[in-house]
């Protein structure tokens, strides 16, 4: 039977982030907090057709009717 082996296992992607040049080191506090979700922000969709809405507020999302 064949033998494999996996001497290096990373995710997917991670090589970004071995580079010393990275856009992370030219963002301000604003633009860093907008990249981490932390952004003062309010989304409100309502959807008619199916009689309900929903409303997302700091990435909680609440669903009524």
């Amino acid at each position: 039977m064949a033998e494999i082996k996996i001497t290096e296992l990373r995710p997917i992607g991670s090589e970004l982030f071995e580079d010393s040049e990275t856009f992370l080191k030219e963002l301000n506090d604003d633009e860093m907090t907008v990249t981490l979700g932390g952004g003062d922000s309010l989304l409100s969709i309502s959807a008619d057709t199916v009689d309900k809405s929903f409303i997302s507020v700091g990435g909680d999302v609440s669903i009524s009717k």
